[in-house]
């Protein structure tokens, strides 16, 4: 009988191991299509704005940044149709019946009336949350959105990189969804949240030590902030602008030196292609225009730009993924760097 026992707890003790693992592999199935599914709608839908963007004249440098607006005030219909009818889809519904995501995407009061942007401020460094992303804490340091840089919902973030920098909306929530993990079971996240290694932030950037170099050892959650060595060094002041060929040279030489001097360097094509579509990004919104990119990078310390500043972009629906894919694949081709991935010896 004691044999009968032990066969039977043990062949149930197997079933369960089996319905669990196989929960798990259909789990990581569904989550898997599911994020291919809503990718891929976000680039066909972002397509679609590329047309428009084609068939459409450029605008004004100075149009470029929609003045505040809401649904009981919404831009006019020739200048900004979508964010009319947004606006008035959300009047429609009211605050009761809105969805969350429309509340932010039909609100916008990141620039003043007079159409300049706050003065970017950094006085309580040590009580504001920062990340590794430059154009979301100048974001925060302008009080385009939460200052704190705290409790930040998936479109408010994706809302305000869209209207700041002119980037079409689909592409704002796309490059907002790299961070999707960390909203999960969160009604909101904090700017630093962005410096787990190996999801956004990654080795060999261009405006941060890595996680393991000697800095980091000296400079408690240095990732929060940026590095005015880097800048200086990859963005240096001069009267040309920065060039995708700038970007790859400084790439090629901060992958190598990163991989030669970090022990626990840690490399994969993913996030290579994070480091180049920043570059793209980077460039496509600054033109390249050096004063603009030392000052959004952080060479002061703190990531700003000019209170009258517009981003260069001027597509009258934004920057587009494949406008920004094209820079990518431009930028990371010029690195003319064989990928070998180099994974954490932990």
């Amino acid at each position: 009988m004691n044999q009968i026992s032990s066969v039977t707890v043990h062949a149930t003790a197997a079933v369960k191991f089996i319905i669990s693992a196989i929960n798990r592999i259909l789990s990581s199935l569904y989550h898997l299509l599911h994020t291919v599914a809503i990718l891929g709608t976000l680039q066909i839908l972002d397509l679609f704005i590329f047309i428009l963007n084609i068939s459409t004249p450029l605008i004004a440098s100075n149009q470029t940044v929609s003045k505040p607006f809401s649904p009981d005030r919404p831009p006019q219909f020739s200048e900004h149709p979508f964010i009319w009818m947004t606006c008035c889809l959300a009047r429609l519904l009211g605050p009761d019946l809105s969805p969350e995501w429309l509340k932010w995407w039909s609100v916008w009061d990141g620039v003043c009336e007079d159409g300049k942007w706050k003065e970017a401020k950094m006085d309580d460094a040590t009580q504001v949350s920062r990340g590794p992303c430059p154009g979301l804490n100048a974001l925060a340091n302008h009080g385009i959105i939460n200052y704190s840089g705290r409790d930040l919902s998936f479109h408010q973030i994706a809302s305000a990189i869209s209207r700041t920098y002119n980037v079409s909306p689909f592409f704002a929530v796309r490059a907002t969804v790299g961070a999707s993990p960390l909203f999960e079971g969160r009604k909101g996240i904090n700017l630093s949240d962005l410096s787990a290694h190996g999801m956004i932030e990654h080795d060999a950037s261009l405006l941060r030590p890595d996680i393991d170099s000697s800095s980091q050892k000296t400079f408690k959650d240095i990732q929060s902030h940026p590095s005015p060595e880097l800048i200086e060094r990859f963005f240096p002041s001069a009267k040309r602008p920065v060039t995708p060929s700038d970007c790859s040279k400084a790439l090629t030489i901060r992958r190598a030196e990163c991989a030669a001097n970090n022990p626990t360097f840690y490399r994969t094509l993913k996030l290579d292609m994070i480091g180049s579509e920043n570059c793209a990004i980077l460039l496509a919104i600054t033109g390249g225009d050096r004063h603009v990119v030392r000052n959004l990078t952080g060479i002061k310390g703190y990531e700003c730009f000019d209170t009258e500043w517009r981003p260069a972009e001027r597509s009258a629906f934004g920057l587009t993924m494949v406008n920004a894919q094209f820079l990518l694949a431009w930028i990371e081709l010029g690195t003319g760097s064989t990928f070998r991935p180099k994974h954490r010896d932990v």
